[in-house]
């Protein structure tokens, strides 16, 4: 695979083969037109998402019975209705958790 486009088009001097590594990497995001600060800004901001999207989920483990239990209401609601809740509930939570992390280590 021949990188001498790179040469012209890198704001890194290319040295060796590894160095053509860094440089595709440096010429992809410099096309991009994203700045770094604002991938800083991306990543922090993702970081107090998850701080606040864990603190939801502990409130959640938390608040279990009251969230999820019986309601004094409807006594016959279903274990089985009740589970089904539950587990869309944590699929939606893992799911937004899962797509963070992903996006904030990338």
């Amino acid at each position: 695979m021949s990188y001498s486009f790179l040469h012209s088009m890198s704001p890194v001097k290319v040295v060796g083969k590894a160095d053509y590594r860094l440089a595709a990497v440096v010429l992809r995001r410099h096309l991009s037109g994203v700045s770094y600060a604002m991938i800083v800004f991306i990543k922090i901001a993702l970081a107090l998402f998850l701080i606040a999207w864990s603190g939801l989920g502990l409130w959640m483990l938390v608040k279990y019975d009251r969230l999820f239990g019986r309601h004094p209401d409807d006594p016959s609601e279903s274990s089985g209705g009740r589970a089904l809740n539950l587990t869309q509930v944590y699929s939606v939570w893992f799911g937004f958790f899962a797509v963070a992390v992903y996006f904030l280590i990338r």
